[in-house]
């Protein structure tokens, strides 16, 4: 295809130039052990990337049975029914994607792609990640944003905020929290650098780093929580302070178990400067949780004393 309307301007819609003919040639033939997609770019159409489709698996349909009990147990009004729902789908979605060791080597990654000029991903598809990541953040960061236009709203309707009876909140505590889950991305990154350097042993370092201080910086909140002399039903700012801070933690916890995963399966070697799909995805999950987690400190912790 050569243009935005093919099917109006163009009377050959079956063949293509000499290259792309021999690159679907060559995925007729090639690979044979595997299951693999070709990604294209969404404006020119061209070959962008071959990655390696997840085999066959069950874990699927075990994920879709957790569901169904989450919906079960809602109807049923069976609370312990839907904690089991739940546990079911992260369980099953964590064994969905697992990485699994490629069944070729990366020196037939190498001659493919010098034969035909385009990268072979034997662990997941980068441009796909990119964009669910793309897609994960934005539904993040709408509740984020409703997070934020719900505060400043109560922040309006109140005269006092927060309530006389209430001291402000601690600016030390909120610049831990800030300079714990800073740290966690950055070294969640830098693990990620050193191992395209090939440094492959660093990478679990960082992680763990990662791993380590970005539950801190949620623990400094939980903390905070646990502390505070009101609850979430005591008046407006109580109801906004805890859902706002229980969402940065819900965050943080999403981007610890997606490390922690990618940890593991990096101290088992599953990770190479060529092979690191799923690493990608864990730094950006840190990076997205920093920003989150920080504009959620500056607004609960830095907002009461410039609306004062």
């Amino acid at each position: 295809m050569h243009s935005n309307s093919p099917l109006w301007d163009q009377d050959d819609l079956h063949s293509g130039t000499d290259k792309q003919e021999k690159l679907v040639q060559a995925m007729g033939k090639w690979p044979l052990r595997w299951r693999a997609a070709l990604v294209v770019g969404t404006g020119d159409g061209e070959p962008e990337e071959i990655f390696r489709v997840a085999d066959t698996s069950y874990w699927p349909l075990v994920t879709a049975i957790g569901t169904v009990v989450i919906f079960a147990s809602e109807l049923l009004k069976f609370r312990l029914g839907l904690l089991a729902g739940a546990v079911i789908i992260v369980f099953s979605v964590i064994m969905w994607n697992r990485p699994s060791p490629p069944p070729m080597t990366e020196q037939e990654e190498l001659d493919f792609e010098a034969e035909h000029g385009v990268p072979v991903r034997a662990s997941g598809s980068i441009v796909l990640a990119r964009w669910g990541f793309g897609l994960i953040m934005l539904i993040l960061s709408i509740a984020f944003g409703s997070f934020v236009l719900s505060y400043f709203y109560l922040r309006i309707e109140n005269p006092a905020w927060p309530p006389l009876d209430v001291d402000r909140p601690t600016l030390a505590v909120g610049g831990a929290g800030v300079l714990l889950i800073v740290i966690a991305a950055f070294a969640a990154i830098w693990g990620r650098r050193s191992l395209l350097q090939g440094r492959t042993a660093r990478l679990a370092g960082g992680l763990g780093v990662a791993c380590a201080a970005g539950p801190a910086a949620s623990g400094v909140l939980v903390w905070e929580l646990a502390n505070l002399t009101f609850g979430s039903s005591d008046h407006s700012y109580g109801s906004i302070f805890y859902a706002f801070a229980g969402f940065a933690v819900l965050v943080v916890f999403i981007a610890f178990v997606v490390s922690a995963m990618t940890l593991y399966y990096s101290v088992r070697g599953h990770f190479t400067a060529r092979r690191f799909s799923p690493v990608d995805n864990a730094v950006r999950m840190w990076i997205g949780s920093a920003i989150i987690t920080i504009g959620s400190i500056l607004v609960l912790y830095g907002a009461p004393y410039l609306t004062t």
